[in-house]
């Protein structure tokens, strides 16, 4: 299987009520030793309302040295997004402790035009990794 590279998402759409959606998440990456690099990401002209999340990058806890590169998020607009923008390397399920810190490197991340209203008080969260950290995050114009 190839890398995953040069995907567009462009898609025009509104995602959000009456199901809590997601909003528009890339991972999650590094769970198993299968998963593979992603670089290339574009992901733009999307509106969500009400949503659990808005855009989110999610990598495990785990040893595997993969990375994801070069995302951009550009023209998003939220309304009542709970978590606007996340980037967790360091999830690994819900009902445990995290022990360690994640291999998966996020690096060359831009947020162009991501605007709105939060439902909560956190509207960045960056949960980067002690090992490799958060690489270049940055926004536009």
């Amino acid at each position: 299987m190839e890398n995953k590279v040069g995907i567009e998402y462009k898609p025009k759409i509104q995602c959000g009520s009456p199901h809590k959606e997601e909003g528009i998440s890339i991972g999650s990456i590094g769970k198993n030793p299968s998963d593979q690099n992603v670089e290339g990401v574009n992901v733009q002209n999307c509106k969500m309302s009400s949503t659990q999340n808005g855009v989110r990058i999610k990598t495990w806890n785990s040893t595997f040295q993969i990375f994801v590169s070069d995302v951009t998020f550009q023209d998003i607009t939220m309304d009542k997004a709970q978590n606007p923008i996340i980037i967790d390397q360091q999830y690994c399920g819900g009902g445990h402790d995290c022990t360690g810190s994640s291999h998966v490197q996020v690096k060359d991340v831009k947020f162009v035009r991501v605007q709105g209203k939060s439902s909560s008080q956190i509207t960045v969260n960056l949960n980067c990794s002690r090992i490799i950290t958060c690489v270049n995050k940055g926004h536009g114009p």
